[in-house]
């Protein structure tokens, strides 16, 4: 099958959506499935194309048509017209996250009618949520012939009947990890409002000054809030080591204890690394997020604010047997969780629908 995925944003860059595609891709392409990928040029030194783990990647760069605003739309189109034979090549378009098919397929939609185009709804566009992301989310599910939604809270707040829901999948490590019993975690993820990093920076505070509980804090990510993380930890003192992107983290995971993750696939490392996964919330969509996510009760420590964070670490610490419970079941889980168990699911949305 030739298959073509439409991305925001692919490798060099790192994120959830872009690791989502390449490892679906990866598995793909190893069912001898011809995997082509296009994605937007973030960066002037990148290739327009090259070979990367067996797909074909394919860069375009916005630009204005003859200097006019407004016309970066056009430009984009232009380039899907000069390159039509990927579509007219493919037997299936895949779109990651909707602004790509929005703002990109669009047209093609209606172009090529018979050419089968499906999408997966990645994430949120922040909260509150605007009526018009919900509204163009529905346009677009009338407008594609199946979807993969990444979360049952999409079903929810943006009323997505979803065909299949995936949390992501995780590739375990070869040696199964042990646990530790220092006072160590690690943070992943993007250093944005939305991944809770202000929380969990208070939560150390309140941690060393209520509880005389020390914590060591490795945060692998970056984002628009560094320079303030950065200010906060040299003005408080903490011991917290920033790493910026961190394209490996395996070794950070390794040495710590707990995990202070907000993010689906984020949660899955963690959990197959035997950390005790910390997540914390602070509107009543990501309170969804987290606990419609499997057996989140029974696996992840979810609070609502700093202090019932730091409520919670405490009260693990005091009680390893509980820690090792919920750690034991959740790597159990994680490790079901492969890669190759997502791209079955794809291979299921289109060949339902394309019988």
């Amino acid at each position: 099958m030739r298959i073509v995925f439409l991305t925001p944003r692919f490798y060099p860059s790192l994120g959830g959506v872009e690791r989502h595609v390449s490892e679906v891709a990866k598995e793909l392409v190893k069912k001898k499935h011809q995997v082509t990928i296009i994605t937007k040029k973030d960066c002037t030194r990148l290739p327009l194309k090259e070979l990367i783990n067996g797909c074909q990647l394919h860069r375009f760069s916005y630009s204005r048509l003859l200097g006019l605003p407004k016309t970066r739309f056009l430009s984009v189109w232009l380039w899907f017209t000069k390159n039509i034979g990927l579509i007219l090549r493919s037997d299936i378009i895949h779109c990651h996250d909707y602004g790509t098919f929005w703002s990109w397929y669009l047209p093609f939609r209606f172009i090529l009618f018979w050419k089968p185009v499906f999408i997966t709804f990645h994430g949120y566009e922040g909260f509150p949520l605007k009526k018009k992301a919900i509204r163009i989310r529905r346009w677009v599910e009338r407008l594609t012939r199946g979807n993969i939604c990444a979360g049952d809270f999409i079903r929810k707040w943006y009323g997505t009947r979803a065909d299949y829901i995936t949390y992501g999948g995780v590739r375990p490590p070869e040696k199964e990890p042990d646990q530790r019993e220092d006072k160590r975690a690690v943070f992943l993820g993007r250093l944005s409002g939305d991944s809770g990093i202000r929380q969990y920076i208070t939560c150390l505070q309140i941690l060393r000054d209520r509880y005389q509980l020390n914590m060591e804090l490795d945060v692998c990510g970056g984002g628009t809030l560094f320079e303030e993380i950065k200010g906060r930890v040299a003005e408080q003192g903490l011991k917290i080591n920033l790493h910026g992107f961190v394209e490996n983290t395996q070794d950070y995971l390794n040495q710590a204890r707990f995990a202070f993750v907000s993010g689906y696939l984020g949660i899955l490392e963690a959990m197959v690394h035997k950390k005790l996964v910390f997540s914390v919330y602070d509107n009543p969509l990501k309170r969804d997020y987290l606990e419609l996510f499997p057996q989140s009760g029974e696996m992840i420590v979810i609070a609502e604010s700093p202090e019932q964070l730091a409520e919670r670490i405490a009260y693990y610490l005091a009680n390893p047997d509980q820690e090792r419970e919920r750690v034991t079941k959740a790597y159990l889980w994680a490790r079901e969780q492969g890669w190759e168990k997502v791209a079955e699911l794809y291979l299921k949305l289109w060949g339902e629908t394309l019988r």
